[in-house]
């Protein structure tokens, strides 16, 4: 199956951002490990923007790379963040069988 990374670039609203994460840590090598978009607010930056979807994978945070972060530490990176925020998100591609 395929991944592709993409930039999405938002600017917070009232909600912030609007996404909840899950950081997972696969224990298996077939499974990901990283911070996960769990849920995503309505009316928020990142429903408006449409292009985040539930299940992506956040890769970086203004160019500052989640890979080993821990939830609480992807939180502290995404609080810290200003009025305008870059992500970088993985999304793995449909596999057709």
């Amino acid at each position: 199956s395929m991944s592709e990374t993409f930039d999405v670039e938002l600017t917070k609203n009232v909600q912030g951002l609007g996404i909840t994460i899950a950081g997972y840590i696969g224990d298996k090598k077939l499974e990901p490990s990283g911070i996960f978009v769990k849920s995503i607010t309505k009316s928020s930056a990142v429903e408006h923007d449409g292009r985040i979807q539930i299940g992506d994978q956040i890769i970086a945070v203004d160019g500052t790379n989640l890979q080993g972060f821990t939830n609480q530490q992807a939180v502290e990176v995404l609080r810290h963040t200003g009025q305008t925020v870059l992500l970088t998100l993985m999304r793995r591609g449909e596999t057709s069988v």
